[in-house]
């Protein structure tokens, strides 16, 4: 599963439950179509992927009848890689499942020659349907399904101004019911996800959202750029190719740029003012799913219907997605999608438990792992030790002359790389006179609360002897953060939280034994070094 729809779910009820995204920890409240709501939820959105498969099949039949089986094997492989893509994201396929069945009738709605009523009923029975399985975003298939059906067939007025007031008002009914999940009682100005580097925190103008941000917006720029270029450079060649352009190809243009400024190809100060951010702030509920991940969908989607006699293209633009997303690190969808929640969670996970991990410090979760959830880690007590009082030897990959100050008992001092920035090469290590149980590492940043390690690992061996320190080879890891957030703090509740970045304590999972124990920094930045005022140890009192 993408999400934690499994854990809550409950087959034959057809009650609102939370749900939280496995990779961009969107929190919402969801509620499955009463038609499939007794069966399990990998079954209904199996179910939702057939339905996108028929209807996309019978518009393609519908533009061209002459190759069925070319047809055929078209609408089974788009929701194919629509799984390989998304995964069982719960909210995303529910969502998009009625789009080509949607416009399907909406085009014989719009051309019908007699029996306008009997198609009129269609229409509205699909669009209940539709506003079934995607609540409150369902605004997001309507819009998506107009575009089809009038690409395919031009509306005129009148049946257009009919269409959407059959498909219209549902949607603004089902919009209208937009309800909130409970939200933990997080300290004001607090994270739950990684900063997204702009000041202030975006709202809607209309409706109702949480206090703090919930999506990861780092996770989305960096995932969906690469996508999103594909799609853009895919249809804008197209456009400026094809002599006679369809209004799909042009919405799909359009889409696919607004797709592309919503990632990491702009400054985030910028995305938050793009299209997709501003029709966010406007439409209510839409801010609680990323827009990205439904453009991109939708797009291929699009594609399918705008190439489906252009198999060559199609084909072109199906493998290179496939390719990029397989390899491309940052695309973390896929079939590493919810890796952590169907792997690394007790299958026999208790409610205790599963209020913490259904909610928006499911991100801290699955970073730190679910010992953070014990009290009794929650409230264990440490001494800190510095390094002189044991007798260690302190090395390091930079300026070796400053490392007596991190052991001087002076906040105000400090050792430093002293390169104007960080580039992931620094490191310290410390070699102790024998192998001593540890608890963690606390590296105070003193007066320099802007020189925190951007990314952090601590590596270990349990006996040492010469240390090689060009290479420190066959070390452990004892922990290891990619994107330095702060430490692990805690709501009255007990819902982690992350602290300030500029308190770098690290607690490891459990009690670790070492006599050499290397600390790196492994992130990024441009403008600050790293510091450490004091290097302290952690260990039981």
């Amino acid at each position: 599963m993408a999400d934690t729809a499994f854990l809550n779910f409950i087959p034959g009820e057809t009650v609102w439950f939370p749900i939280v995204h496995a990779s961009h920890n969107a929190f919402l409240y969801w509620r499955m179509d009463t038609w499939f709501s007794f069966l399990p939820v990998k079954s209904i959105l199996l179910i939702y992927l057939g339905i996108l498969a028929t209807g996309l099949f019978a518009i393609f039949q519908h533009k061209s009848s002459q190759d069925p089986l070319r047809n055929l094997l078209l609408a089974i492989t788009c929701p194919i890689l629509l799984l390989y893509l998304f995964n069982f994201d719960t909210v995303l396929l529910s969502s998009i499942s009625w789009i080509p069945w949607l416009s399907y009738m909406m085009i014989r709605f719009s051309t019908a020659q007699k029996n306008h009523l009997l198609w009129g009923f269609i229409l509205l029975l699909v669009t209940a349907r539709m506003v079934k399985a995607s609540n409150y975003l369902a605004v997001i298939p309507l819009i998506s399904s107009l575009l089809v059906a009038h690409s395919i067939s031009k509306f005129n007025r009148r049946s257009f101004i009919t269409v959407l007031i059959l498909t219209g008002v549902p949607t603004i009914y089902a919009n209208a019911r937009l309800l909130l999940p409970v939200f933990p009682s997080y300290p004001g100005l607090s994270r739950v996800v990684p900063d997204d580097g702009v000041a202030g925190y975006l709202t809607p103008f209309f409706g109702i959202m949480f206090p703090i941000p919930v999506i990861d917006r780092s996770f989305i720029r960096a995932t969906f750029l690469t996508p999103a270029l594909i799609f853009s450079i895919f249809f804008i060649i197209s456009y400026l190719r094809t002599e006679k352009r369809s209004f799909l190809l042009g919405s799909s243009v359009l889409l696919a740029i607004f797709f592309l400024l919503d990632t990491g190809f702009i400054p985030e100060e910028f995305s938050q003012i793009a299209p997709l951010s501003t029709l966010t702030r406007v439409v209510p509920g839409l801010m609680l799913s990323p827009l990205a991940c439904f453009s991109c969908a939708i797009l291929l989607i699009f594609a399918f219907v705008v190439y489906q006699k252009d198999l060559k293209t199609l084909i072109a633009l199906c493998l290179l997605l496939t390719f990029v997303t397989y390899n491309d690190s940052t695309f973390d969808l896929g079939l590493k999608n919810g890796k952590y929640i169907n792997n690394k969670l007790p299958k026999d996970i208790g409610s205790d438990l599963r209020d913490y991990v259904v909610s928006p410090s499911l991100h801290i979760i699955e970073e730190r792992g679910t010992h953070i959830l014990d009290k009794n880690f929650q409230a264990k007590k440490y001494k800190r030790i510095s390094p002189n009082k044991i007798g260690a030897t302190l090395n390091s990959s930079h300026n070796e002359d400053l490392l007596s100050l991190v052991e001087d008992d002076d906040f105000k001092t400090r050792w430093s790389n002293t390169a104007g920035g960080q580039d992931g090469s620094e490191w310290i290590h410390l070699k102790l006179k024998e192998p001593t149980p540890i608890l963690g590492l606390a590296l105070p940043v003193g007066d320099f609360s802007s020189d925190f390690p951007r990314g952090i690992e601590v590596d270990y061996l349990r006996d040492c002897t010469e240390v090689d320190t060009a290479k420190f080879e066959n070390y452990n890891q004892a922990l290891a953060y990619k994107s330095w957030q702060g430490p692990t703090r805690y709501t009255k509740e007990g819902y982690p939280y992350y602290g300030y970045q500029s308190v770098v304590k690290l607690p490891f999972n459990s009690e670790i034994t070492a006599q050499c124990i290397l600390v790196k920094q492994i992130g990024h930045d441009r403008s600050f070094d790293w510091s450490i005022a004091e290097l302290q140890l952690l260990v039981n009192r």
